[in-house]
C-alpha cells in the first residue's frame, strides 16, 4: 500500500473522531453546560491466560450549568465496580460485571443504584492500527424500577512515540459511544472523549481527558455535560500463568 494512502487510511478514526468532539465541545461552550471531575481507579489482575478480575472505584463532582443560580459543587456520586472476563480465541473477551453506585453521597435522601453488566469486547485492525469495540448490556436497578441499557463503544489509540506503546511513552486515545435506555428511563445518549495518557512502567497508565455527554435524546428535554476525567490503571498477573 502507497504511504499515503496507509496514512489516509489510519487517520480517519482520529480525524472525524476529532471532528466529533470538536463540534460537541463547541456546542457546549455556547450552551453552559454542567461541569463534572470524575476521578477513578482502576486495578486489574491476570489470573490465568484465560481469565482476568478487575475492580473498580468512581467518584464525581459537578458544577452546575448556572454557577449564578447554583454557585456550588456537589458530589454528585460514588461508586464501585467489580468484573470478571474470560478471553475467547481471537482476543476477544466476554465480561460479566456488578456495579453498586452510592447517588449524592452528602445527602440525606441520596440513592442506591444497582447494576449488573455483560459485555463483550473486541479489537480490528485497519491498517495495522488498532480500533477497538465494546458492547455492553446493562441493567440497572433504582428506586422507580428497572431500566434496561445496550451501549456501543468504538475507539481508537496510537502512540505518540512510535509504532507501540512501550513505558515512559505518551499515547492518545479517542472514543465514540452510543446508548440506549428501555424501561424505567427511556432515553438515548451519545459520548465523544478525547484522552492524553501516559504509560508508567509495565503495568500503571495515567489517562487525562475530556468527554461531551449529550444525555435524554429523545425526551423532549434533552442535556448535555462537559466530564474532566482522570483515570489511574493499575494492573498485575499471577507470577506462572496457567490455562
Amino acid at each position: 500500500m502507497p504511504a499515503y494512502s496507509f496514512f489516509r487510511l489510519v487517520a480517519i478514526p482520529c480525524r472525524y473522531g476529532l471532528l466529533l468532539w470538536g463540534l460537541g465541545f463547541l456546542g457546549a461552550l455556547l450552551a453552559q453546560p454542567a461541569w463534572q471531575w470524575e476521578p477513578s481507579f482502576s486495578y486489574t489482575h491476570t489470573l490465568t491466560s484465560y481469565w482476568s478480575v478487575n475492580a473498580r472505584v468512581v467518584s464525581m463532582q459537578r458544577r452546575a450549568a448556572d454557577p449564578q443560580a447554583d454557585p456550588r459543587y456537589s458530589w454528585d456520586r460514588i461508586e464501585l465496580a467489580g468484573f470478571a472476563t474470560y478471553r475467547l480465541l481471537g482476543g476477544k473477551k466476554l465480561s460479566l460485571g456488578y456495579t453498586q453506585r452510592r447517588l449524592d453521597p452528602l445527602e440525606a435522601d441520596g440513592g442506591w443504584e444497582n447494576r449488573i453488566t455483560q459485555q463483550f469486547a473486541f479489537v480490528s485492525y485497519v491498517g495495522g492500527q488498532r480500533i477497538g469495540h465494546r458492547l455492553r448490556s446493562e441493567q440497572r436497578f433504582r428506586p422507580e424500577g428497572l431500566t434496561q441499557r445496550f451501549r456501543y463503544r468504538l475507539s481508537y489509540d496510537v502512540p505518540l512515540n512510535g509504532e507501540k506503546l512501550d513505558p515512559g511513552e505518551s499515547y492518545l486515545f479517542v472514543s465514540e459511544a452510543v446508548h440506549l435506555s428501555l424501561g424505567a428511563r427511556q432515553a438515548a445518549a451519545n459520548r465523544v472523549y478525547v484522552a492524553w495518557g501516559h504509560r508508567f512502567g509495565q503495568n500503571q497508565k495515567l489517562e487525562i481527558g475530556l468527554e461531551h455527554r449529550w444525555e435524554g435524546l429523545g425526551t423532549g428535554s434533552p442535556s448535555h455535560f462537559l466530564h474532566l476525567v482522570t483515570a489511574w490503571y493499575l494492573s498485575r498477573q499471577t507470577r506462572t500463568l496457567n490455562p
